[in-house]
C-alpha cells in the first residue's frame, strides 16, 4: 500500500511543479491551473489526470490505514476529489456548483480526518504557514494555500501512520 501512497503524492507534485514552472505565478486556486494551463498553451486535461489518479491511488490506501469509525471521511475525501476532476470546468454553469461542493467536501473531509486521527498539529502548523504566505503576499492565493494545506495534511498525516 505504501507504493500507492508514494505514487499518489508522487504525481501530485509533480504535477503541481510542472503547473508552476508552466505558469509562472501562484494560482488563486489549484482547480485554477485547469485555466491557465490552457492560457499557456498546455494541455489542460493534466489538471483532470492528476486529479484523478491521485485520488484514485490514495483511496486504497487511506482506507486501509484508516480506523474502522471514520473509513467514511477518507472516502468522501477521495470521492470529492474525483469528482472535481470530473467536472473541473468550475467556470461553467452546469460544472461549477458540482466542481465547488466536491471540492469543499474532499477538502473538509480530509481535514476532519486528520483532526479525527489525533494528528491535529500537522494542518494547525501548515494553517500558520499559509496564513502568513496570505498576510505578506499572497492574499489572492488564500484558496490555493488552504487547499494545499488540507492535501498536504494527508499525505504527511498517512506517512506519519504507515511508519510509526
Amino acid at each position: 500500500m505504501i507504493d500507492l501512497l508514494l505514487l499518489s503524492l508522487s504525481i501530485f507534485i509533480v504535477y503541481l511543479s510542472y503547473t508552476l514552472f508552466s505558469i509562472k505565478m501562484i494560482p488563486i486556486s489549484l482547480s485554477d491551473t485547469y485555466y491557465q494551463l490552457e492560457e499557456v498553451g498546455k494541455p489542460k486535461w493534466l489538471f483532470q489526470l492528476c486529479m484523478f489518479l491521485t485520488s484514485a491511488l490514495l483511496l486504497p490506501c487511506w482506507l486501509v490505514i484508516s480506523p474502522e469509525n471514520i473509513q467514511f471521511l477518507a472516502f468522501l475525501g477521495c470521492g470529492g476529489l474525483l469528482f472535481v476532476s470530473v467536472a473541473p470546468a468550475f467556470k461553467l454553469p452546469l460544472e461549477g456548483p458540482v466542481h465547488y461542493v466536491s471540492a469543499y467536501i474532499s477538502g473538509g473531509c480530509a481535514v476532519l480526518w486528520v483532526l479525527w486521527v489525533g494528528l491535529w498539529y500537522i494542518p494547525v502548523s501548515l494553517l500558520v504557514v499559509a496564513l502568513l504566505f496570505t498576510f505578506i503576499k499572497y492574499k489572492k492565493q488564500v484558496a490555493f494555500l488552504l487547499e494545499l494545506v488540507a492535501i498536504i495534511s494527508v499525505f504527511i498525516s498517512l506517512l506519519m501512520m504507515y511508519y510509526k
